[in-house]
């Protein structure tokens, strides 16, 4: 694996988890290019992962999807002015839902629309059976 991949994927990471934290905020002024910039990062993660599946491994780092998840809470403030305090701590998606294509989520008070039974990318775990990486 390469440093550049890796940087690449924890970027696109970034991007996508910050958009999917804009995502609920606020629900009337939710518009097709956010919709539309969280499909295109999901694919790119996919495209990144299905040639090198050693980077895998990142996506299995709490620490590192916590780090990735502090810097889009960041962007995120920046972008919709919220208060700090309405994003939790802790990352509340987990990397399959990230990545899964009917996931989108809602605000607390509101389930997430699940992920759809026949999304490209359910899983990691068939992610890496296709890449045929075997940590």
């Amino acid at each position: 694996m390469g440093a550049s991949e890796r940087r690449e994927l924890l970027n696109r990471l970034q991007i996508l988890v910050m958009h999917l934290l804009k995502y609920p905020y606020p629900p009337e002024r939710r518009g097709k290019r956010g919709k539309l910039t969280i499909v295109h990062q999901r694919t790119a993660v996919e495209r990144l992962l299905k040639p090198s599946p050693s980077l895998m491994h990142v996506l299995a780092n709490p620490e590192e999807v916590q780090d990735v998840y502090r810097k889009a809470v960041a962007e995120a403030v920046l972008e919709t002015d919220p208060d700090r305090s309405v994003f939790p701590v802790e990352c509340p998606y987990g990397v399959a839902d990230m990545l899964a294509d009917g996931f989108w989520p809602e605000w607390p008070d509101r389930p997430a629309v699940p992920a759809s039974p026949t999304p490209a990318l359910q899983t990691l775990e068939n992610l890496s059976s296709e890449c045929g990486y075997h940590p």
